[in-house]
């Protein structure tokens, strides 16, 4: 009888392990696309140029450099992002479900944030992150060309523009940048002059 309970409550035991183990382990990859935009958003707030071209996906180091980079952050995303500005709130979502983050992973390629940035005065100003984990590459990586799209868009919008010119305005710009070509959450290209 005691060896009877002893052995049931092995069973229990291991049960309960199995499960914190597979619990562990959607945990640690559900929280990887969050652990490489903090990585991002920390590069972004020291300006550290370097790390922010290592989280660039291979294919679109074909088209952007560091000092297209060091550009962009110096013309834009400082002056009209960060200086005077803290986070006020990340939302992640997903490429497929606007209002949904996707609860598992596997074949998820990209995941969707929306940063709220706010000044001094309380006003804010939004921008999208997208995290992608390209064919070919295990790593989670951040296109710095969509995240400066995303911006451009949010500066457009919260200066009074209209919604529906703030994407061609946004690829105009990135052009005159000296951005030939911006990542698509996908994967995939898109020429800025189109």
């Amino acid at each position: 009888m005691i060896r009877r309970e002893i052995v049931r409550r092995k069973k229990a035991l291991l049960i309960v392990a199995v499960a914190l183990i597979a619990v562990g382990v959607w945990w640690w990859q559900w929280q990887a696309p969050y652990r490489t935009l903090t990585a991002f958003l920390d590069a972004l707030q020291k300006g550290d140029v370097s790390s922010l071209y290592d989280l660039t996906p291979t294919y679109e180091r074909r088209f952007v450099t560091p000092e297209l980079i060091a550009h962009a952050y110096k013309r834009v995303i400082r002056p009209y992002l960060l200086e005077g500005k803290e986070i006020d709130r990340i939302w992640r979502t997903s490429l497929r479900r606007m209002f949904l983050p996707e609860l598992w992973l596997g074949r998820v390629r990209a995941v969707r944030f929306y940063i709220w940035f706010r000044d001094q005065q309380g006003r804010k100003q939004m921008t999208a992150v997208i995290v992608q984990r390209p064919p070919f590459e295990e790593r989670w990586r951040v296109p710095f060309s969509t995240f400066l799209i995303n911006t451009l868009v949010g500066i457009h919008v919260l200066q009074g523009g209209s919604p529906n010119k703030a994407f061609d305005r946004a690829f105009e710009i990135a052009h005159r940048l000296g951005f030939k070509f911006v990542a698509s959450p996908e994967g995939g290209t898109v020429h800025t002059e189109d």
